[in-house]
């Protein structure tokens, strides 16, 4: 029913497809927020567990997200200041967790027409 050489073919093909992929994903740039978000995961989480947290990391975290919405703009934007107010709830900080977050929805919006 199948023959070698036509199984040869179907890998060269999928080999080649592969490759496309791995081509397209290195063109993407890098999310700035990766970092940010596994960091406040790693919080979350060893606060779950072990039930103690640690203030100072997050406002350095909060601090460095800051930094980047400062010097970003569009959909970029909007998600750093979602990613800052995550960050500002956790450490307690709800009224300015809030407000942060009214920005990003705002961002989010005003991008959303201008795309």
């Amino acid at each position: 029913m199948f023959s070698l050489r036509a199984l040869g073919g179907g890998f060269v093909g999928i080999a080649l497809v592969m490759v496309g992929f791995l081509a397209c994903a290195e063109a993407q740039p890098a999310d700035p927020l990766v970092s940010y978000r596994a960091q406040r995961e790693a919080y979350a989480e060893t606060f779950r567990v072990e039930g103690r947290g640690d203030h100072e990391r997050l406002t350095r975290i909060a601090n460095e997200i800051a930094a980047l919405v400062q010097s970003s703009s569009g959909q970029t934007r909007a998600r750093a200041l979602l990613e800052l107010g995550l960050v500002r709830r956790l450490n307690g900080e709800t009224p300015e967790a809030l407000a942060v977050l009214g920005r990003a929805v705002q961002e989010a919006a005003s991008n959303e027409w201008a795309e």
